[in-house]
């Protein structure tokens, strides 16, 4: 879509309104692009947010604010309220949540990581209570998905890094998995795509998620190791087992309660990080920085215990 066409749908979605100033694109980076973000002054009404996609493409995304919206639009951790959505046109408006991304607080340092990960912890929390219920752990999903990869190097439809190192972990994760049948975990509607840049973090550190799609019940443990992940992009800060249990502690502190049984934790998070190891696919080209990044985040989150033990030292979270 083209940025002219897709100014011209947010124009004609937001005219009712009656905008004082044209609307500001926020996340311009081609004049052709797949989804657009507008900012709309509306004078003393404040301003909204459009975003504007492919017709039915936001559908989900609008249907999450709608169902989430009313028991997270107050208190420190919120969603934005859904104005509308034009499925034709593929306009959804919504409140404005302003506030500092949490990458951009991330990148800065200091004191303001600590604030994005208890933040992203507290936020997690809360959208996970939404729905969230104890089960019986299942890890065959993750084993048969890291066969299907594996099978995919195998044929050369894939090429996966260093495979040989990865498959030296597959006997303890499949001894990890016999012992996790017994255990439970917590499932819920997840965000499934919950990174730096889908967190807003306002004065008084009230923090708003964004850009949640997903309505399938997953493990509640992958939006928190998904976010954790994130935080390891950071240029020339090579992940280490040390800084993923400092971050992970400070996570673990703000979102309470555990999110599985030592068993089945253990289990997740290896198959975690093998799963983030094997869909990483180099062929025909060598290793991009960031492929590379990511297979160094994989690698370091198997070096590492628990990550996410209970109870928690809160000691862990003042040293972030």
């Amino acid at each position: 879509m083209r940025l002219t066409e897709a100014l011209s749908r947010v124009q004609a979605a937001v005219a009712p309104l009656s905008p004082v100033a044209p609307p500001r694109p926020l996340n311009l980076s081609d004049p052709e692009q797949e989804s657009y973000v507008f900012r709309n002054d509306l004078g003393d009404q404040g301003s909204i947010i459009a975003k504007v996609a492919a017709p039915g493409r936001l559908a989900a995304q609008f249907s999450r604010l709608t169902k989430s919206h009313p028991r997270m639009r107050s208190g420190q951790f919120r969603v934005p309220k859904p104005i509308s959505y034009d499925e034709a046109s593929g306009v959804l408006l919504m409140e404005d949540a302003w506030g500092m991304t949490a990458q951009s607080l991330w990148n800065n340092v200091g004191k303001g990581r600590a604030r994005v990960l208890a933040a992203a912890g507290g936020w997690l929390a809360r959208y996970h209570c939404l729905t969230a219920s104890r089960a019986a752990f299942n890890p065959d999903p993750h084993l048969k998905w890291l066969g299907k990869s594996l099978t995919a190097h195998q044929d050369g439809t894939r090429r996966i890094p260093q495979v040989h190192a990865l498959t030296d972990h597959l006997p303890e994760l499949e001894s990890l998995a016999e012992r996790a049948r017994a255990a439970t975990s917590v499932r819920c509607i997840t965000h499934r795509d919950f990174h730096l840049r889908n967190l807003l973090i306002r004065k008084q550190d009230h923090a708003y998620g964004i850009d949640m799609e997903n309505a399938a019940r997953d493990e509640a443990m992958r939006d928190l190791l998904l976010f954790l992940a994130d935080t390891t992009r950071v240029p020339h800060e090579p992940p280490t087992a040390e800084s993923l249990h400092h971050a992970a502690a400070a996570l673990r502190a703000a979102y309470s309660s555990s999110p599985a049984d030592p068993d089945a934790g253990a289990f997740f998070q290896r198959a975690f990080a093998l799963k983030l190891w094997a869909a990483l696919d180099v062929s025909p080209a060598v290793l991009t920085p960031t492929l590379q990044r990511s297979l160094q985040t994989a690698q370091a989150l198997l070096t590492c215990g628990d990550l996410f033990p209970d109870p928690i030292s809160p000691n862990h979270a003042a040293e972030i």
